[in-house]
């Protein structure tokens, strides 16, 4: 993931800067896809038109960044709160969506319904929302998604 000012760098650096978000990303993409396989030649549609959608915003927008989910190795939702699930990666993720004020999700539709992967980062990055006391919100609480 990398913060841009008013350009997008090529996809093999978007991720390179991730550990040092600490300044506010006026908008976040997050790619949920994990096309193409290592070893394909084929693209992601899904990733392109973030992409597109992303270099179409950065003329108007000051400091857009982008996650790919396919450079972070996340694991799967098991039940627990973002806070306890002691993983790197997790983390990483956690702060870059903390540090947005905004949020441009592309997802994939397989087989009729949105990836794994997009349900998988929804669960572990909103906990178990299904036990939360409403007290208690998500990570996209106040966020424009």
């Amino acid at each position: 993931m990398s913060i841009y000012n008013n350009h997008l760098l090529d996809n093999s650096n978007i991720h390179s800067s991730l550990r040092r978000v600490n300044q506010r990303i006026p908008l976040l993409g997050v790619c949920t896809s994990m096309k193409p396989a290592k070893g394909l030649a084929n693209k992601s549609s899904a990733r392109s038109y973030l992409l597109h959608a992303l270099q179409g915003l950065a003329c108007s927008t000051e400091g857009i960044g982008m996650l790919d989910l396919r450079e972070h190795v996340l694991p799967l939702f098991d039940g627990q709160l973002p806070s306890q699930m002691k993983n790197i990666q997790l983390d990483i993720v956690m702060n870059a969506i903390k540090s947005s004020d905004s949020l441009l999700l592309s997802v994939p539709c397989y087989w009729g319904s949105v990836s794994g992967v997009f349900k998988n980062f929804i669960d572990l990055v909103c906990g178990p929302a299904y036990d939360l006391t409403p007290q208690v919100s998500t990570i996209f609480h106040k966020k424009k998604v």
